[in-house]
């Protein structure tokens, strides 16, 4: 796996929407950018689901959704996988290479009181835990021993995109010592934060 995301100590994911799920409310399948802070776009994923019972999903479960949602390069290759199985409570992620290699996964945890998420490596190990308000989630500091070593954050967009459409825009924080693939499963939290707290708002 190449160190696409290992240069930058951040990045920033847009969500790309249609112009169809702008003006109604008909849910389309997801895409995003991930750019570096020059913009330069280092890889685009979209959610798979061309197909009826993809479409019928979509429409009938809204952010409760399963989900495949595959990362290419702009020339089309195919870099990570990020699948969202189908589950009833308690969500998670799994992350793959482009070779089916396992790069880590995401687990949503119950707490009481706020929102809780473990990042973890191929191995199972914690990679640190994203933790959020329970009403205002809009930033996700990334704890581990006690110290924040990441950051993921959504961000105004403006008044005309935060009013009339789900679009989302991230942006993450690495710490220098995380490694391609923990910054990976990261980017793959943040697409799954987006599903979960700002898919469905109307």
């Amino acid at each position: 796996m190449s160190d696409r995301f290992t240069p930058h100590a951040e990045v920033a994911i847009r969500q790309i929407k249609e112009m169809l799920e702008v003006f109604t409310d008909w849910e389309t399948g997801n895409k995003y950018g991930v750019q570096a802070p020059d913009g330069t776009t280092l890889l685009f994923a979209a959610e798979d689901g061309g197909s009826v019972t993809g479409l019928v999903l979509r429409q009938v479960f809204k952010n409760g959704r399963p989900f495949v949602l595959r990362a290419k390069d702009a020339a089309g290759r195919d870099l990570v996988l990020f699948r969202r199985p189908w589950t009833w409570w308690l969500s998670e992620l799994s992350v793959e290479g482009a070779d089916g290699a396992r790069l880590g996964s995401v687990q949503q945890r119950f707490t009481f009181f706020g929102r809780r998420y473990d990042l973890l490596d191929a191995s199972g190990a914690t990679l640190g835990t994203l933790k959020g308000s329970m009403f205002r989630p809009w930033t996700f500091p990334l704890v581990r021993d006690g110290q924040t070593v990441g950051t993921i954050r959504k961000q105004w967009r403006g008044i005309g995109t935060e009013l009339f459409t789900d679009a989302d825009t991230f942006g993450l924080q690495f710490d220098p010592a995380m490694d391609e693939a923990g910054r990976t499963v990261m980017v793959g939290a943040a697409f799954l934060l987006d599903f979960l707290h700002f898919e469905d708002r109307s």
